[in-house]
């Protein structure tokens, strides 16, 4: 027997519904950051954009005065990117 009144079991179960479809995001978005194929594809991203800051990094060293800023913004841009792939799985 149900100890909720019968007036009152609609409410029950649609906060029960909410409880239960928040328990099941939470579990969705642990396994999202936790899943070891997105780990190892953010991993490969990772590598390769510090590849490609070291080798912009070298070309903003040797580049002319008129290149520097477009050089560094490609390089901010890279390393926010860098920085989003990291932390996109624990």
């Amino acid at each position: 027997r149900s100890n909720v009144p019968k007036d009152q079991i609609k409410a029950v179960e649609s906060r029960l519904r909410a409880v239960e479809s928040k328990v099941s995001e939470a579990q969705r978005e642990a396994w999202q950051r936790t899943d070891p194929a997105a780990k190892a594809r953010s991993n490969s991203l990772a590598a390769q954009l510090e590849g490609v800051i070291a080798v912009l990094e070298a070309e903003l060293k040797a580049a002319p005065a008129s290149k520097k800023k477009e050089i560094q913004a490609q390089i901010d841009s890279r390393k926010a990117l860098l920085e989003a792939a990291q932390n996109a799985v624990d």
